[in-house]
């Protein structure tokens, strides 16, 4: 009995405190002007069941091969959140830039993405675990 007391209790803890390696990157990352890379905010939807959620997305430098990593985090539901990271080949050209990614998410399968993003403006389709949707974001106002 007193483990199913504690379960919630230690669901809670580790759930709070997934973001706080991204929030401390999140504080410290600029937004460049002119680049991609730093902070976007804003949110997620399922087009498979209608869900939805905020998304923070962190942009790092661009790394040989034409390649940038990723690191989104996002919220579900009332209590849930979480975060990864995933290394996306991108294409930039004209003040945009096209991205692809592909990420294995171990048990829940394969994440894949696909959009564009411009200095102000990052849109996206996905597809991950039996849902596809889409992300929209902009540059955080600071």
């Amino acid at each position: 009995m007193f483990r199913f007391r504690l379960l919630p209790f230690l669901a809670l803890v580790l759930l709070s405190s997934c973001g706080t390696g991204f929030q401390r990157q999140w504080e410290q990352a600029q937004v460049p002007t002119k680049s991609i890379e730093g902070r976007w905010e804003g949110s997620w939807t399922s087009s498979f069941n209608g869900h939805s959620g905020k998304l923070l997305c962190l942009v790092g430098p661009e790394k040989p091969g034409h390649t940038r990593e990723f690191r989104y985090f996002a919220t579900w539901g009332k209590i849930f959140r979480g975060s990864f990271n995933a290394v996306h080949d991108v294409t930039e050209k004209g003040g945009v830039t096209t991205f692809k990614a592909r990420h294995d998410i171990g048990k829940r399968g394969t994440f894949n993405a696909e959009g564009t993003i411009t200095p102000t403006e990052f849109r996206a389709t996905y597809k991950a675990a039996g849902d596809h949707g889409v992300f929209v974001l902009k540059r955080p106002a600071d």
